[in-house]
C-alpha cells in the first residue's frame, strides 16, 4: 500500500508544483525560498533517515530513492503553497494563525495520511510530540524567511 499511496501523493503534489509555477507567478523570493527548502529538508532527511535511522519511506532498501523523489515534488507544493497565503493578511494576529494552522495540518497530515498510508514508516520518530516541535520551530521560521527576502528582492 505504501508503494501506490507513495506515488498517489506525488503525482498530486507535482500537479500543484505545475499549478502553482505556470497560473501564479513566483517570484526570485519564491524560488529561493523553495530551493532554500529542498536542500535544508535534503540534510535534515539525511540525517533523520541514514543516521539516526528514525524513519524511512516506503520501504528500507530503497527509501533514498524514494526520499529524493518526495525532496523533489512534495516539499516544493508544500511551500509554495505556504508561501501563496502568507499575506492575505499582514498583521501579527494572522501570521500567528496561520502559522498554528500550518503546525496543525501538517501534524494531521502525518497522523492521519502519511503513516497509515505507510508513506513514512517511523522506527524511532514520533509525530506528537517531535513533529510538533519541528513544525513549531520550522514554520515561523520559514515565514520571517520569506518575509526577509521579499524586503531584499
Amino acid at each position: 500500500m505504501g508503494v501506490v499511496s507513495f506515488w498517489v501523493l506525488f503525482i498530486i503534489m507535482l500537479i500543484v508544483d505545475i499549478v502553482f509555477i505556470f497560473n501564479k507567478k513566483l517570484g526570485v523570493p519564491d524560488f529561493i525560498v523553495v530551493l532554500t527548502l529542498m536542500a535544508l529538508v535534503g540534510i535534515v532527511h539525511s540525517l533523520l533517515v541514514s543516521q539516526l535511522h528514525l524513519y524511512y519511506y516506503v520501504s528500507k532498501e530503497a527509501t533514498h530513492v524514494y526520499f529524493i523523489f518526495y525532496d523533489i515534488v512534495v516539499y516544493p507544493a508544500l511551500a509554495i503553497l505556504f508561501i501563496r497565503f502568507l499575506f492575505i493578511k499582514r498583521t501579527v494576529r494572522y501570521m500567528i494563525i496561520y502559522n498554528i494552522f500550518w503546525i496543525c495540518f501538517m501534524t494531521l497530515f502525518e497522523l492521519l495520511v502519511v503513516k497509515p498510508a505507510g508513506i513514512i514508516v517511523y522506527t524511532g520518530w514520533r509525530i506528537i510530540p517531535q513533529s510538533i516541535y519541528f513544525y513549531s520551530l520550522a514554520y515561523p521560521l520559514f515565514a520571517v524567511y520569506y518575509i526577509k527576502l521579499k524586503k531584499l528582492c
